[in-house]
């Protein structure tokens, strides 16, 4: 089977300025479970799926009261509408950030983890390849690289499975946004 036979067509494209209320309507009148968003050029910004719509049922931060979240927002269930109504006046591209991030942090940690069918980089090597990454949304890799370079950060997160390899501890701490501060 050749993906060409389970695209629909005309495929399902939307601009990534595009109202959420006209990509709904775009995936209902077309019985789509997803929809690609495309920017100026016609290049992939990402996917908006049906689930993109469906609140989750979140633990709020610090209780034992759980809400649904939809777009980043939390869903109170005494105020939902104001929720709904903010989200009218949101497009495309507004609710992609999230997918954008999640793909530059899988993208870092596939590279650093050493697995049994390759070795581990560096995390400059992966930072380096990050920024080299045309499809990556290169504001959001410079805000992660940003963030990573908090000193004790990636410490934090290592494990006995997960240990950072660097070229240099100590210059990668020293260099913010790419650029060596010697």
């Amino acid at each position: 089977m050749l993906i060409r036979e389970l695209m629909v067509q005309p495929p399902a494209v939307v601009h990534q300025d595009t109202p959420l209320a006209e990509v709904a309507q775009v995936m209902l009148a077309r019985h789509l479970a997803c929809v690609a968003v495309v920017d100026d050029r016609g290049e992939l910004c990402g996917v908006i799926t049906e689930e993109d719509f469906v609140p989750e049922d979140r633990l709020v931060p610090f209780s034992t009261e759980r809400l649904p979240k939809l777009f980043g927002e939390w869903m109170p269930r005494w105020d939902v509408e104001k929720v709904y109504k903010a989200a009218r006046g949101l497009k495309a591209k507004d609710i992609l950030t999230e997918a954008k991030l999640l793909s530059v942090c899988d993208i870092f940690d596939a590279m650093t983890t050493k697995r049994t069918y390759k070795d581990e980089v560096s995390v400059e090597k992966a930072l380096e390849e990050l920024r080299g990454n045309a499809g990556l949304d290169q504001g959001l890799v410079e805000k992660f690289a940003k963030v990573i370079r908090k000193p004790g950060f990636l410490d934090s997160l290592e494990d006995d499975s997960h240990v950072f390899v660097y070229d240099d501890r100590r210059a990668f701490y020293r260099q913010k946004a790419g650029r060596d501060k010697n």
